[in-house]
């Protein structure tokens, strides 16, 4: 009885081991239909995690606004810099106790400079990130609350 045991314990770890568990996280990523998907190809500036509303979210920015975030102190982007903040509900993570992750996109909010005093805000928001006119009153306080952000320090 003891020679099976031991073989059998061995392929059932063998069998175990190699399952094909999705690990992607398909419910944070953008589909590859939306107008916006590039928007997750920028470089993470910095992100955030909001434990009230739990929320977590991601800064990306193009080559310009990450060069200029990383070597500047003051938050007036220079024309052509264009910031992207990702917005995603929380979720536990399966594989790991007491961790959340990323669940479904909240909003994506994209704040393209035109000069450095000059900047636009193109908001999209809800599971099929229908695109919104956030009011002016809004619009100059997410500009300003997206501009401020700092960039993450890297080593």
């Amino acid at each position: 009885m003891k020679n099976l045991t031991i073989p059998g314990f061995l392929t059932l770890l063998i069998l175990t081991g190699c399952s094909k568990e999705n690990s992607y996280n398909e419910s944070a990523s953008l589909s590859d239909s939306t107008k916006i998907s590039s928007v997750l190809e920028g470089k993470v500036l910095t992100s955030m995690v909001n434990t009230k509303e739990k929320t977590m979210a991601t800064l990306y920015g193009n080559d310009i606004a990450v060069e200029y975030a990383r070597n500047s102190k003051d938050h007036k982007y220079p024309a052509g810099s264009e910031l992207s903040l990702v917005t995603w509900s929380q979720k536990e993570d399966v594989h790991w106790y007491g961790a959340n992750i990323p669940g479904e996109i909240k909003s994506v909010e994209i704040v393209k400079y035109q000069s450095p005093n000059a900047a636009t805000l193109v908001c999209y928001q809800g599971k099929n990130l229908e695109l919104q006119k956030p009011d002016f009153k809004t619009a100059v306080t997410r500009i300003a609350f997206i501009s401020n952000q700092r960039a993450a320090v890297l080593p």
